[in-house]
């Protein structure tokens, strides 16, 4: 059970970070990318690609990435996609920041609490103390994020 005054915390950690610069810029980026067409036309492309080259790939083993990068061309010479995906890149690593210092706060607590860097090997698996302490995992960042954006 989380402790009422830190659940606070984080509840102002997760507002602050939904009112940030960073958060606001991907937000306005998102909403233009998607008034604009030719980013959209670009985008349902690109689905439609990977989709074949899936569907290929699970049939034969094999499948041809050429039409995959062509669009992926096209799409970073889209001005909206690019100033999208440059509001996205901003904001992951406002939150890998977030992540590192509570990951160091985190790792202090498992790897013996003393805040002595006594250099002894720690035997911890980063993703398993993440896990088991409740921060986010490499992967949960990711879902995070897209979670955000949808």
């Amino acid at each position: 059970m989380m402790n009422s005054e830190i659940r606070e915390k984080a509840e102002l950690l997760a507002a602050a970070i939904d009112q940030s610069q960073e958060g606001a810029e991907l937000q306005r980026c998102e909403e233009a990318m998607k008034a604009d067409e030719s980013a959209q036309r670009l985008i349902a492309e690109l689905e439609i690609a990977y989709q074949r080259f899936s569907e290929s790939e699970q049939r034969s083993g094999l499948a041809n990435r050429n039409e995959l990068n062509e669009i992926e061309s096209l799409m970073d010479r889209n001005p909206a996609i690019v100033a999208y995906t440059t509001a996205q890149d901003a904001f992951k690593e406002m939150l890998q920041g977030v992540k590192t210092i509570l990951d160091s706060t985190v790792a202090r607590f498992l790897g013996g609490g003393s805040g002595q860097d006594d250099t002894r090997e720690k035997a911890y698996d980063t993703d398993m103390m993440r896990s088991q302490a409740g921060v986010m995992t490499d992967e949960e960042l990711r879902k995070l994020i897209e979670d955000y954006m949808s």
